[in-house]
């Protein structure tokens, strides 16, 4: 818990401070950008309530699944530049109690990401940065076939990435990004105290190109 309101707190500062410093730096526009990659989840403790009160504790291995994301952004010339990112997750697991049982976890979430970036020589530039928002995410479970609702949990990420300038409007660019949500619970729809929880901590990495929607005007000739 104490991970978690570090990281959404520290979402929250990045982007205050953006906003507080961008208001007298002179823009340089409008960008969009799509990457894809792969998702990881850590092992997680999944808590089951039955019919009847009953209670179980199981323990939920995830394998590697896979992300797309589509992102629009601005960019200031003070080197701060936030962007809205949606993106969907999907992975699979078995349980470790009960092998014959395979689930699914599907996330869409919308965040709204804030960025530093750090210009390391003309063309490779590395960022920090910081997002809010929420997940939507839907989890299912075979072979029961679970009529399982879906649940949206505020969520946030920390984000590490390094771009390199293939043109003046194009980068390639990889990032890192570590996606925590407040604990997901899923009902039955067909049994209303038939429900599961557990704890989502999710990496990610991907690739990506990003592309500046209007060229940046060229500095003014020095006097002769």
């Amino acid at each position: 818990m104490k991970m978690k309101t570090l990281l959404l707190g520290a979402a929250a500062s990045l982007l205050a401070v953006s906003l507080a410093t961008s208001a007298s730096a002179r823009p340089n526009g409008w960008y969009i950008g799509i990457a894809g990659g792969g998702s990881w989840l850590g092992e997680s403790d999944i808590s089951h309530s039955f019919v009847g009160g009953s209670h179980i504790d199981a323990t939920q291995e995830w394998e590697t699944g896979w992300i797309g994301a589509g992102t629009a952004g601005y960019r200031w010339s003070n080197n701060w530049r936030m962007e809205l990112e949606l993106a969907y997750r999907h992975n699979e697991g078995n349980d470790v109690a009960a092998p014959a049982i395979t689930t699914e976890l599907n996330e869409f979430s919308q965040m709204l990401n804030v960025y530093y970036d750090i210009p390391l020589s003309p063309k490779w530039t590395f960022s920090v940065g910081a997002g809010i928002g929420g997940d939507a995410i839907s989890y299912e479970v075979s072979p029961f076939l679970l009529a399982l609702d879906d649940d949206y949990v505020l969520a946030g990420q920390l984000i590490a990435q390094i771009s390199f300038a293939v043109s003046k409007r194009m980068e390639l660019y990889v990032d890192y990004h570590y996606l925590v949500t407040d604990d997901p619970e899923f009902v039955n729809s067909l049994s209303p105290t038939d429900s599961y929880s557990f704890e989502v901590r999710k990496h990610a990495a991907m690739i990506g190109l990003r592309y500046d929607l209007h060229a940046d005007e060229e500095p003014l000739p020095p006097p002769p």
